[in-house]
């Protein structure tokens, strides 16, 4: 084997590397993705759980978002 062939190979070797980095990263990064998405999903469920929780266990709150609901924001001037 000459060295043109042996370069040849390592050539070879090589782009077979960076397809299988390129697959690798391809990967991660639509896994990292998934995961953002269902990590902003959890915060805003919390925050609406939040929400929720405040307009029940305060009766005021609860009548005051009720009454913002009802007659536009515009009329709430307490």
């Amino acid at each position: 084997m000459d060295w043109i062939a042996v370069g040849a190979i390592a050539e070879l070797v090589g782009v077979v590397a960076v397809v299988i980095t390129l697959i690798y990263l391809a990967d991660q990064v639509r896994n990292n993705t998934r995961m953002a998405q269902r990590a902003s999903t959890v915060e805003a469920v919390a925050a609406i759980r939040t929400f929720s929780v405040s307009l029940v266990d305060n009766r005021k709150v609860g009548e005051l978002f009720q009454r913002g609901v009802n007659l536009g924001l515009e009329n709430l001037t307490d």
